[in-house]
This record gives C-alpha cells, structure tokens and sequence, in this order.
C-alpha cells in the first residue's frame, strides 16, 4: 500500500564513496529534488549537490535515498523498466570487446538482467550472471546463461574468468571501489574488466549540470569519469586495454534538435527569469510550459557514457 503521505529517505554523503576522502568541489547548484512515484512506492529523494572529488574525480551525489530507500525504490520497480528490448550503443561495444576472448572463455555480467549482452555475444563462450532479480534471471537461465550469487564468487570463482563484464551497475554501487576490487579477484591473470556507466562530466558546465538526466534517476549514487578512470586503474594496479565515450542511445536529428531547443529555452527561463526574452516566451503558446519544469529536460544525444576495460596483470 502507498502511504497517504510521502516518505522521505535522506541519507546525506559526508565523504567519497569511492575512496572516503571529504576533500571536494560542489559543480552547479543545488538540484530540487525528485518526487518517487512507483505502483508500490511513494517517496521523496531529498535535493542534492554534485560534488566531485579532489582526490579520486568521482563525481556523487551530497544527499541520496537511505539505504532502505534504495531497496524500496528497487523493489518497487519491475525488471522491464531496466530492459530496452533491444541492444544500445553501449551494449555492443561490450560486445565487442567480449568477442576478442578467445573460444571457451567464461564470461561474467555482473547485474546480466536477462542475459541481454551475453546472449548477443558470438558462440563457444561460457556463460555466467549475477542477477538479483528472480524473474529477470529466470529469463537469462533460458539463454544458458548460469546465475550466481554475489556470495558464490568467493572463494569459488578466484581467478576463474576471462572476462567480467558491469554495465550500468557502476552508478548504483554504494561503496564502488569496494566492489570492483573484489570483482577483480575473479578474473584470472591478465582477464579483463569491462565497465559501462555515465560520464559524470558530460552535462553542460553551469548553474544547471546537477539537473543532468543521469543525476535525476534516483537510483544513480555517482559517475565516473576519465580521471577516475586513472584513479582507479592505480588503485586496482591494472592497466587501460581501452576507453571510449559514446551515446547510450541511438538518436535521430529530429530528437536532437526537440531536446537542443527544449534545453535552450528552460536555461534561458531558469537563469534569467526576468528577462525581457524570457517574457516574450513565456507568450507564446507550449513554450510557456517549459517555465512550469521542475528540472533541465534530458540531453541523451550527446557522449555521456564511457566504456572502459581494463586489464589484470598477468602477475
């Protein structure tokens, strides 16, 4: 049942989560917060900063749902919501990437949903997930894929994969540095890892880079970016095999040019309220909604994922 009133689940960030240090510089201004509307669940994510940090360049959120908020929102959500139905830009560099393994390579897609990238990888791979969702799993078994518990990784699985694969996890990881070295005891010597996740540094820089799309999902605690990347093939003693930024999606002009304008117009209405531009828009007709917008429209067509592998060494 949904609460006659909205919960509220404020957990606020007092140190990296990547690698603890309290050392950081706030980028934009503050970002409303964001009204949870689920079948199941009601709840207010508190409004947040984004701060990136002066040791590491993670960038994250200064306030995000609690722990308990998180496994609500989660639980709320049907594994549909996660599955395109089809194979993103992201996905099949993945793919590429897995596709350079050698026959008989064992795979790992840790968080496979239902097999998505696994199953559209080439033949004579063998095939393992991590999945929390029953429902979602039960559909990757169908496609040969053998699901594990994250528990089952150690110490079973040490040094057991060639390759272990965590597309669009990285964000949801609340201690992601901690998870990434312990899925690095999983690959065998010279394995490699490949991450998919937002470029936290694609938004526009200004009062409105808090408002970027990919901070609005309640359940996106971070992103990295090329600098953290640095950091933490350091930190993990591994190497960069590669690192590429692309669209998550494939995009027509048409999109482009709807989300460009919208864009325009809203940080027009956003930083200069007042303006004498700003009052002749706000005449015209459908335009004056854009000023009724609690945060900046989505700009998905620009390069704001990153796709990095790296390398284990063979020592």
């Amino acid at each position: 049942m949904i609460p006659n009133s909205l919960a509220s689940f404020d957990q606020v960030i007092t140190c990296c989560p990547a690698c603890d240090s309290t050392s950081f510089v706030c980028i934009g201004s503050e970002a409303s917060g964001i009204l949870i509307r689920e079948p199941d669940c009601e709840m207010d994510h508190p409004p947040y900063e984004i701060r990136q940090c002066q040791q590491c360049h993670l960038c994250y959120k200064s306030r995000r749902l609690s722990d308990e908020g998180l496994s609500k929102y989660y639980a709320s959500l049907n594994y549909e919501t996660y599955e395109p139905g089809y194979l993103m830009k992201t996905d099949r560099a993945i793919i590429g990437l897995i596709n350079e393994a050698a026959m008989g390579a064992r795979i790992l897609d840790f968080g496979c949903g239902i097999g998505r990238i696994l199953d559209a990888s080439r033949d004579g791979f063998d095939l393992y997930g991590v999945e929390v969702n029953e429902r979602a799993a039960a559909v990757a078994r169908s496609r040969q894929v053998t699901i594990l518990t994250e528990q089952e990784l150690s110490p079973k699985y040490h040094n057991f994969f060639d390759v272990v694969v965590i597309s669009d996890v990285f964000e949801h990881l609340v201690r992601p540095t901690e998870n990434l070295r312990y899925l690095m005891t999983t690959l065998k010597p010279g394995g490699m890892l490949i991450i998919s996740t937002g470029d936290g540094m694609a938004a526009p820089r200004g009062a409105l880079f808090s408002q970027f799309w990919y901070y609005r999902v309640p359940g996106h605690l971070q992103a990295l970016c090329a600098e953290h990347v640095e950091w933490l093939a350091k930190t993990l003693n591994v190497t960069i095999y590669s690192q590429e930024r692309m669209s998550h999606y494939d995009w027509k002009l048409r999109d482009w040019l709807k989300q460009w304008f919208s864009y325009k117009i809203y940080r027009r209405f956003y930083e200069q309220p007042q303006g004498m531009l700003t009052r002749l828009l706000k005449m015209l007709p459908r335009i004056d909604r854009i000023a009724l917008w609690q945060s900046a429209p989505a700009l998905t067509y620009g390069n704001d994922h990153i796709v990095v592998a790296l390398r284990k060494p063979l020592q």
